[in-house]
């Protein structure tokens, strides 16, 4: 996980985000995952939003739009792979109703933030989640690299 994780620092949307990675990464390896799970999730949405509006200049109020922008530019990237990242990541941002809550895993943005999963705190949820913001930290430095070479 360390050498993953110290790959984040070379992309400047990840740099800022380094303390709380520490923090997440902390609780993580002493499996608190109550904790380390709620970081990674704010930082995926974070990230997403910081480089989206640093290098296109897109800051929708709402994460969903950006997200479905996120995804068409990251499109211009090896199809295969890409559709894979965002099928996994797109279950785990699916909208659940709230007067159903156990029809919704408890691995679920909405379902965990909402207060309405109690099983969310895993370690399996915690390493995907942290497989989820590398699998980000690449498209961000593909499309940059792809940005710098244009």
């Amino acid at each position: 996980l360390d050498k993953i994780i110290n790959q984040w620092e070379k992309s400047m949307c990840f740099r800022v985000w380094m303390p709380k990675v520490n923090d997440a990464l902390f609780a993580h390896k002493h499996g608190k995952y109550s904790l380390s799970i709620p970081i990674w999730i704010m930082m995926i949405e974070g990230i997403i939003r910081d480089f989206m509006r640093s290098v296109y200049g897109v800051t929708p109020f709402r994460f969903n739009p950006l997200y479905k922008n996120f995804k068409e530019k990251a499109e211009e990237l090896d199809a295969f792979l890409i559709s894979h990242v965002f099928y996994c990541m797109d279950s785990f941002y699916i909208s659940f109703d709230p007067k159903k809550p156990d029809e919704t895993d408890d691995f679920n943005r909405h379902k965990i933030f909402h207060g309405q999963a109690q099983g969310y705190d895993m370690l399996i949820h915690s390493l995907k989640l942290i497989l989820y913001l590398d699998e980000i930290f690449y498209i961000i430095s593909s499309l940059e690299n792809n940005i710098a070479m244009n």
